[in-house]
């Protein structure tokens, strides 16, 4: 019996503009088909649905570099490019986003020398790509 194929996420990337995430540590991308749902007298008291308006949403994560810092790449009110990346060479959402919330975050009970997080979270603008 063959073995199970799956892609693991530990070579995955975030490509923002032309940078590449360095500290990046994760992403998630949620893409909304769109439902919209209604109830009518043709079809009470069942709902109905349709397809409504497409999106995508999600976040990015990473840890604070100050030799890099991220907010210079993704600090931005303006429609920045975002290529997300399962793996290395595989599977891939682009998009074109405006990043919504930056958060920056302390440890300060942590371990001495813990790194630092941030997280952006992001809404599409137009078509979503997947590959």
């Amino acid at each position: 019996m063959p073995l199970a194929t799956g892609i693991h996420g530990n070579q995955g990337k975030a490509l923002v503009g032309s940078s590449t995430i360095a500290q990046l540590t994760g992403w998630t991308a949620d893409i909304d088909l769109g439902i919209v749902t209604y109830v009518a007298v043709s079809g009470a008291p069942w709902q109905r649905a349709v397809r409504g308006n497409k999106k995508a949403s999600g976040t990015i994560k990473g840890k604070y570099d100050p030799n890099t810092p991220i907010e210079a790449v993704i600090n931005t009110d303006s429609l920045i490019a975002v290529v997300l990346y399962h793996n290395a060479s595989q599977r891939w959402i682009s998009m074109t986003v405006l990043i919504g919330k930056i958060t920056y975050a302390a440890e300060i009970d942590g371990q001495p020398g813990t790194i630092q997080e941030w997280t952006a979270t992001f809404e599409s603008d137009g078509t979503v790509t997947m590959v």
